[in-house]
């Protein structure tokens, strides 16, 4: 399909775990019973994708953890928005989650006006995975290392290009940031998805993409993380992140997360939040530099 020396370490994809709010307070029972009917998991994605396997891995083990079903939601659309908006307008109670994709919940924001805040409208709980994207060519093209691109590259300016999903998107803004790091220009060609653009790629009509591993394995890893409404009480979010960490901790799980091309990955409440903050900045000087704006 491509070279494998090709396939370098790129950057990066999130997929989140989060869930959005309503200003105010959750219904916390006084005695600690969280949850006392099930829980529902929106997906970004339509199903079969990354962002719905991610969903689909944690909500068995967590329906156990927690005693009640966890159950899966698709809503694709709107880079991430459709998911987004109807989770922040759930009751921040943790009964409603959202699995959310890092180019919609980092990114889509900086691009989006009136959209949401990933900040004020989500509070982290836990890291569960990170992942890798990987650098791909066209067969054709004379490079077998990153290195050998970056000197192709400055060897023939703007004679590259690189196919994304679409405008703004993580492809996109990825290759930006290659294009900024390396000194070098290679010419955006925005597609509606990964599959045309990988069609073309193969084909050699494009030269290169960034893509996550299950489409085509990394530098800089994505992280699949479960967020809950801004003033979730602190019991409900202390709960998921304890159970979200044994879960993390079997082999199965571990296994699971390997066979999708990631490392199970834990980080708490103010690590991700942390965390978070630096990806928002990092890449908001990103599109800056790039005069990256929505479609």
């Amino acid at each position: 399909m491509c070279a494998s020396g090709a396939r370098r370490k790129a950057l990066a994809t999130v997929v989140t775990l989060a869930a959005a709010s309503l200003a105010g307070t959750a219904a916390w029972a006084q005695d600690g019973s969280y949850p006392t009917r099930p829980v529902t998991l929106v997906v970004s994605a339509a199903a079969g994708g990354t962002t719905d396997l991610a969903a689909r891995m944690i909500s068995e083990p967590l329906s156990r953890a927690l005693g009640q079903p966890v159950v899966v939601d698709n809503r694709p659309g709107g880079s991430g928005g459709i998911a987004a908006q109807t989770v922040a307008r759930a009751k921040p109670d943790g009964y409603t989650l959202m699995v959310q994709y890092s180019g919609y919940q980092v990114i889509s924001p900086l691009l989006m006006k009136n959209a949401w805040d990933p900040v004020k409208d989500f509070s982290p709980v836990a890291n569960i995975l990170s992942a890798p994207q990987v650098l791909v060519v066209r067969p054709s093209l004379p490079v077998k290392t990153l290195k050998e691109l970056v000197a192709y590259a400055k060897a023939n300016p703007n004679k590259l290009n690189y196919a994304s999903s679409g405008n703004g998107s993580l492809q996109h803004v990825s290759t930006e940031l290659l294009n900024q790091m390396a000194g070098i220009q290679i010419t955006h060609v925005p597609y509606k998805g990964t599959g045309p653009a990988m069609t073309d790629l193969l084909g050699g009509s494009v030269d290169l993409t960034i893509t996550t591993p299950p489409p085509l394995m990394g530098h800089i890893p994505s992280w699949f993380a479960l967020y809950a409404p801004a003033g979730t009480p602190k019991p409900i979010i202390d709960k998921l992140a304890g159970e979200i960490d044994r879960i993390m901790q079997t082999e199965a799980f571990r296994k699971k997360a390997e066979e999708l091309g990631a490392e199970a990955k834990f980080m708490g409440p103010q690590q991700l939040a942390a965390y978070q903050r630096s990806e928002l900045a990092r890449w908001a000087k990103v599109i800056k530099a790039a005069d990256i704006h929505a479609e």
